[in-house]
């Protein structure tokens, strides 16, 4: 989206756009209650937002990367591995290959729509996460924490990769497969998603 910003800036310099990243729900809500022009989403409507008027246009596609940081020696886990940390059946890295030390799990806010897609595509409906993760409130936060917090797992949009190598942490293959976008094109890599924009009825096409 800050690259959308930016380019079409440079087109319309007369237009001023802010953005802020406060999760999928929070998008979804301000659409909805005009707060926001517009709103991003990175999980698909539920029935009742649908009822009240909100509409998707789908933008991009994008990838989930499981993060760890950098004391963390196992690069590649199975998916079934990683529900197994993130629901709390496994948790001690020893577990997986890799030192005999205790997971720290840092998981998103209920609001946030990356937490959504990763609970669907790698718990399921009848999983839960482990209630003991810590917490963070958007993607940035949590490559921040991950990379920051010896031992600690979490999961990002493909968008934060970069940031969160600077903050210390690393991406994980999945099954063998890396965290690419070439992967996800090619529906090798598991974790993969649609982002959407959302408005309060369809969006008008310039004439």
């Amino acid at each position: 989206m800050e690259e959308a910003i930016d380019a079409y800036q440079k087109l319309h310099p007369e237009i001023t756009i802010s953005y802020e990243a406060p999760g999928a729900s929070a998008g979804v809500k301000g659409a909805l209650s005009g707060t926001y022009a517009l709103g991003g989403s990175s999980r698909k409507l539920k029935d009742s937002e649908v009822t009240a008027g909100a509409k998707v246009t789908s933008i991009a596609l994008d990838g989930l990367a499981v993060v760890v940081n950098g004391k963390v020696t196992s690069n590649s886990l199975s998916l079934q591995q990683i529900a197994d940390i993130f629901s709390g059946k496994i948790k001690n890295w020893n577990q997986v290959g890799g030192p005999n030390m205790k997971i720290v799990l840092i998981n998103r806010d209920e609001a946030s729509g990356t937490r959504a897609t990763f609970q669907k595509l790698v718990l399921g409906k009848k999983v839960k996460f482990d209630a003991s993760a810590i917490i963070v409130e958007s993607n940035g936060d949590m490559v921040t924490k991950v990379g920051a917090t010896p031992y600690a797992i979490g999961y990002c949009g493909f968008g934060y990769i970069e940031r969160a190598k600077s903050a210390g942490a690393q991406t994980v293959l999945i099954d063998g497969v890396a965290p690419e976008m070439k992967n996800v094109y090619s529906t090798k890599y598991p974790l993969s998603r649609e982002l959407y924009v959302v408005s309060k009825g369809s969006i008008l096409a310039e004439s």
